[in-house]
């Protein structure tokens, strides 16, 4: 982001798309401040702001948890936008204001779509409220019948409250109406070859080394005083058992396979195909290990939308091609699917 913030400056004259670029790029990387600054200033230079601008903004805001720059931003916007009410709806899920987030889906001069109900969804189940997770979730059965997530979702939440037949009760829906679970994938690139891993994977040519990473980073974190969320796991699979199912997902054997190969100080890419995974707690791990790792998790269903979102009309311009480059493929929107 400073190389990109340099090249920003270096810029002789600057339009919309180069401010929106820049924002894209704070959005990704959690930078809320400077994201907003970036839109003020665009209202000091008169540059006419979009609906990009405020979005990737307010996205911005929801990952830096900036509540109350976000909520004066979203007052100052002269049109209506369901896509804003979602980044509001996202942000105040994650500080967890979950009925201020009812009140305003319930106020919406329109009708919420399911990125809406996705945010309160996923905001129930981290903060363990049952009713309103059900609600959101009954809206996306309606809006997105074919969506296995959302399904997977409710289940773990009702497996959280120990709520085992809700469990059952949404597993027979499933089957009843067909929805499949879509396998969660991760991939990482290594020497020029993409590395593809799926939960519990064996497959790989290093996949003992893969496993005895992981095995050496659940001790050293247990012995740190880390213990393994096992709240969604089924409730007839002994501890041990339990420990190893959340310990072996795509896009941890996908990191174990990245700290093997990298030197410390690497960059490690995961690429997932579902929408995002709690992969924070390892961070632990890799200060133990002595790593200094940056994981930079990329959103592959959602590339195609931020490259036409920050790249359209910017061909004709070497210095914003050259600030693309920097930003690294920049994350816009971030929503739980549950485990794959």
């Amino acid at each position: 982001m400073t190389d990109a913030k340099k090249i920003y400056q270096e810029m002789e004259t600057r339009d919309v798309i180069s401010y929106n670029t820049l924002i894209t790029g704070f959005a990704a990387y959690g930078h809320g401040v400077e994201a907003v600054k970036l839109l003020w200033k665009m209202k000091e230079e008169g540059i006419e702001r979009d609906r990009i601008t405020y979005i990737g903004v307010l996205t911005a805001c929801s990952h830096a948890g900036l509540l109350e720059e976000a909520q004066k931003v979203f007052r100052s916007i002269k049109d209506s936008d369901t896509d804003y009410y979602a980044c509001i709806v996202d942000l105040l899920g994650r500080v967890g204001k979950l009925d201020e987030t009812k009140r305003l889906i319930e106020s919406m001069p329109m009708q919420p779509h399911a990125e809406v109900y996705g945010s309160l969804l996923n905001a129930s189940r981290v903060h363990k409220r049952v009713e309103l997770g059900e609600l959101a979730a009954n809206k996306l059965f309606e809006l997105e019948p074919d969506n296995s997530g959302n399904y997977v979702l409710l289940s773990n939440i009702y497996a959280s409250a120990g709520r085992w037949e809700d469990v059952e009760r949404v597993r027979g829906a499933m089957k009843k109406g067909g929805v499949k679970k879509t396998t969660g994938w991760s991939w990482v690139e290594f020497d020029g070859k993409m590395h593809k891993f799926i939960v519990g994977d064996w497959s790989h040519e290093q996949s003992d080394d893969i496993y005895r990473i992981l095995a050496e980073l659940r001790k050293r974190m247990r012995v740190s005083g880390y213990t393994a969320d096992k709240s969604c796991v089924l409730r007839d699979v002994e501890e041990e058992e339990k420990e190893e199912m959340v310990g072996t997902h795509s896009e941890k054997l996908a990191i174990a396979f990245a700290l093997l190969v990298s030197e410390a100080g690497a960059v490690i890419r995961v690429v997932k195909n579902l929408r995002r995974f709690d992969v924070w707690r390892y961070s632990t791990a890799f200060e133990i290990f002595q790593y200094v790792i940056n994981v930079v998790l990329v959103q592959a269903l959602l590339w195609a939308w931020v490259f036409s979102v920050a790249c359209w009309r910017t061909w004709r311009s070497s210095l914003i091609t050259r600030l693309l480059i920097f930003l690294r493929l920049p994350e816009v929107f971030y929503s739980y699917e549950g485990y794959d």
